[in-house]
């Protein structure tokens, strides 16, 4: 049996706001194992963020549990669930989230830094990761000297630098045009086939059509999930 890289049991997250309970997710199960691709789909305020925060260990349920490669992510610090993002995760969100005043290779390399690598490993891994992603030539440019297309590629790069077993990717195409976010797509398809697995949230179904499977949300709840 494959074994899931995380899974969530009975997960609720409720926000309390002044006087105000918001539900945001309610009784989740759900689970991707490793090197899978799954689409999570639905309306906005369905509680897709959410999950995906919780699968990322960047939050955590207000009730269930959450195990990260068969840990209980609720037994964790705050420190072990950084230290296991850094390792284990890499996430792409609809903003490129890149430094202005750094080159591609340094917006990259920042995400060893944290991790301690050493600087002439840094470099190889973010040159390594430059190329699987087709911006090796950029290396030296600055993210307003690239499109918004190849600044997306960049944080993919950012992401995979450290080989993550989990890409979670949060709407990545939804400041592309279609061309651009249907070679992002590609991209993160390629990576799904190297082994990587892939959580990916999206409004837009023709992409989340590529997925293994598909996982549709409202109000919080998993209301259908197809192969």
């Amino acid at each position: 049996m494959t074994e899931s890289v995380v899974s969530l049991s009975g997960v609720s997250k409720i926000f309390l706001m002044e006087a105000t309970e918001t539900h945001a997710l309610a009784n989740i199960d759900f689970k991707i194992e490793r090197g899978e691709y799954v689409a999570v789909v639905g309306p906005s305020g369905s509680g897709k963020s959410t999950l995906l925060s919780i699968l990322g260990l960047l939050d955590v349920p207000t009730l269930g549990q959450c195990r990260f490669s068969g840990v209980d992510a609720g037994a964790m610090s705050v420190t072990e669930r950084a230290r296991v993002r850094n390792r284990e995760i890499g996430f792409v969100f609809q903003s490129f989230n890149l430094i202005g005043d750094l080159t591609v290779t340094e917006n990259v390399d920042l995400a060893l830094v944290y991790g301690g690598v050493p600087r002439r490993e840094r470099q190889r891994l973010a040159a390594d990761a430059l190329e699987r992603v087709g911006m090796r030539h950029r290396a030296n440019h600055y993210p307003a000297q690239v499109s918004g297309g190849e600044q997306q590629r960049v944080a993919i790069a950012r992401a995979i630098v450290r080989k993550s077993n989990l890409l979670l990717a949060d709407e990545p195409t939804g400041n592309l045009d279609t061309s651009n976010g249907e070679a992002v797509m590609d991209l993160i398809e390629n990576l799904n086939r190297d082994g990587t697995a892939v959580c990916l949230v999206t409004h837009e179904e023709r992409h989340a059509n590529r997925a293994n499977r598909k996982v549709r949300m409202i109000d919080g709840r998993i209301v259908s999930a197809t192969q």
